[in-house]
C-alpha cells in the first residue's frame, strides 16, 4: 500500500497525500475525490469503470478493496 499511495501521491502532484486518507478512501469512512479516481485508474491500468465494478463485486461480497 506505501507504493500505491506514492504514487497516487505523485501522479496527482500532491506532496501531502498521506496513506490515512488512502486506507480513509478504501474503508469508504471518506469520499475518493474524483481526481484520484482517475489518477487510481491510470496508476492500475484500469478504467474508473473497472475499478468501480470491483469495488461493487467486494462489496457484494462483504469485503472491501484493502481486505
Amino acid at each position: 500500500m506505501k507504493l500505491f499511495a506514492y504514487e497516487l501521491r505523485r501522479e496527482l502532484g500532491m506532496k501531502s497525500l498521506s496513506r490515512r486518507a488512502v486506507y480513509a478512501w478504501e474503508r469508504g469512512e471518506a469520499r475518493v475525490p474524483a481526481a484520484a479516481l482517475v489518477a487510481a485508474a491510470k496508476i492500475s491500468s484500469s478504467t474508473v469503470d473497472q475499478l468501480l465494478d470491483r469495488a461493487r463485486h467486494l462489496e457484494r461480497m462483504g469485503l472491501r478493496p484493502g481486505e
